[in-house]
């Protein structure tokens, strides 16, 4: 596994695989980059979701650093998430409280900087 400090993730308004990358590493989960078997009806609800993210059509089973994050944000928001793994417009909302952005259900350029910031200021 990596640490924190040997991968910073660069500023973009698109969630790339290098912020998955931190988020697996900071949320100890398998570091391959990916966030894997999401459901495309939300993939229009991930604007900002770039190479790295893998939709299905159908039989999506979650992804392992999802399911992390769903935890992670329930015991820091107002938000119970089920953490199916799965990427939706409650998980986005948990994570735009945490991140003390605007909650629209959309995670959009805005919301991609600021989590990119708390990783990088390991302030998540």
């Amino acid at each position: 596994h990596r640490d924190l400090h040997s991968f910073p993730t660069r500023r973009s308004p698109i969630w790339f695989s290098d912020t998955t990358l931190m988020l697996q590493a900071y949320l100890g989960t398998t570091q391959d980059g990916h966030v894997s078997s999401q459901d495309i009806t939300w993939q229009d609800h991930a604007p900002a979701a770039g190479d790295g993210w893998q939709w299905q059509h159908t039989g999506a089973e979650g992804s392992q650093v999802i399911t992390a994050l769903q935890h992670h944000l329930t015991a820091r928001t107002t938000y119970t998430l089920d953490p199916d793994g799965i990427w939706g417009p409650t998980s986005i909302l948990a994570l735009q409280e945490w991140l003390r952005v605007t909650k629209d259900a959309y995670m959009g350029s805005v919301t991609v900087k600021e989590l990119q910031k708390c990783l990088n200021n390991r302030a998540f």
